[in-house]
């Protein structure tokens, strides 16, 4: 695991009020354009700099061929800054949840936004310097260096993202398991820790967390950046004028709280994964339309607010309950399709003592339409590949060797 830094320009900072329940203001160093003149532009660069690099395959980081992209886009500079981010618990664990680290552009976009925070393997002293603040570094050499961690980092992020996965499915009890329908959220934590802890990935983070107590200046229920207060000190009348403007709004409070300082992102994660269920009016729940995580206040809602259909913009709430209803439907038509075609294998079984390649066809088959239908109904599998391949199975000599669901996939 990557050893706790404790320098100022590469840990992250989170302050907390003690008294509110409010989104958490952390900062970080994250890689901006060095050309965006303000935020919106900063914004927009980014955006197009995750566009163009999913044009780039993994086998193409692997050779060092870029010239798909422009050597202009290459020889473009960024700079590390220490930037405040407001993102509540949820937002951060969710999104966590949705990157596809089986693909290096992906993992990019996780790399851009966290930066030395995004490293799970020990950092090489050599390379310390492109994630300090201030440094400069072509985006050519950024791509060079977040592939070489990439390399070593992907199977460990896929492990936490399926370990957090099954935490949340757990403390939220997303698989209604009735036995645990009377705990709350942290009581579930609790008791996901003692089963899990032993063999678990995500809880040895907790260990590097520093934690210190302070008296917090709180600005819209978010701590005053201490960097920003020693900028302005000098200039005593732009700090009282501006202080006034605030006290008249009264959105400026003096407040005890906590400032967490670590250098992963996984004890940022957890952090907030502690933040998440002290409240036991926040949930986790599992869109059954779309099939990813979102969060809610309301312990009913079934469906998430995500566009669904790009060409009317309706979302998930709005057609879920049809979707999921034609789902059903398909799948009831494919479990006894795939009870038709073994009552059909076994017959011809009965019918044909004589003839050992029907026995060695079902004997091959069954196990493969039990795998199949049980990824399929975990929705593992697609209704689309799982009915071609059943299709398949009915009619194929009972000679020939039997193809995989692998083969039927994209077709």
């Amino acid at each position: 695991m990557k050893k706790f830094y404790n320098s100022a320009d590469l840990c992250t900072t989170i302050m907390r009020s003690e008294y509110t329940n409010s989104d958490n203001s952390f900062f970080y160093n994250t890689f901006v354009p060095i050309a965006a003149n303000n935020n919106e532009e900063a914004i927009q660069s980014i955006k197009h700099i995750k566009f163009e690099i999913k044009k780039i395959s993994d086998e193409d980081m692997k050779k060092n061929n870029l010239n798909i992209l422009a050597p202009s886009l290459l020889n473009s500079q960024l700079y590390v800054t220490k930037l405040m981010n407001v993102q509540t618990s949820e937002q951060l664990i969710i999104n966590f949840l949705e990157y596809d680290f089986t693909s290096f552009s992906n993992y990019f976009s996780f790399f851009l936004n966290f930066g030395f925070l995004s490293i799970v393997s020990p950092v090489k002293s050599s390379d310390i310097a492109m994630f300090r603040a201030l440094s400069i570094t072509t985006l050519n050499e950024l791509l060079a260096l977040a592939y070489k961690y990439y390399e070593k980092d992907k199977n460990n992020l896929i492990s936490y993202q399926e370990e957090y996965k099954k935490i949340i499915n757990f403390i939220f009890n997303l698989d209604n398991d009735k036995n645990l329908n009377d705990l709350s959220p942290h009581n579930l934590l609790f008791l996901y820790e003692i089963l899990h802890e032993p063999e678990s990935s995500i809880f040895k983070y907790r260990v590097n967390i520093n934690i210190t107590e302070n008296m917090l200046q709180i600005y819209d229920l978010l701590s005053i950046n201490p960097d920003y207060v020693k900028a302005t000190r000098k200039d005593t009348k732009t700090l009282i004028k501006q202080l006034k403007e605030l006290s008249n709004n009264n959105t400026i409070k003096l407040e005890y709280g906590k400032i967490y300082k670590f250098s992963s992102v996984f004890e940022l994660f957890y952090l907030h994964l502690l933040f998440l269920v002290s409240n036991n009016s926040n949930y986790i729940k599992k869109c059954k339309c779309c099939g990813k995580y979102f969060y809610t206040n309301k312990v009913n809602v079934t469906y998430c607010d995500r566009i669904e259909n790009e060409k009317n913009g309706q979302t998930c709430k709005d057609i879920g309950a049809d979707i999921v209803a034609l789902r059903e439907k398909k799948k009831d038509y494919l479990v006894n399709l795939k009870a038709s075609i073994a009552s059909k294998k076994a017959m011809d079984v009965k019918r044909h003592p004589d003839i050992p390649e029907y026995k060695e066809n079902y004997k091959n088959w069954k196990p493969l339409a039990l795998e199949y239908l049980k990824k399929y109904k975990n929705g593992a599998l697609d209704a689309k590949t799982f009915e071609k391949w059943l299709k398949y199975t009915s009619n194929e000599k009972i000679k020939s060797k039997l193809k995989t669901i692998d083969e039927f996939k994209d077709l």
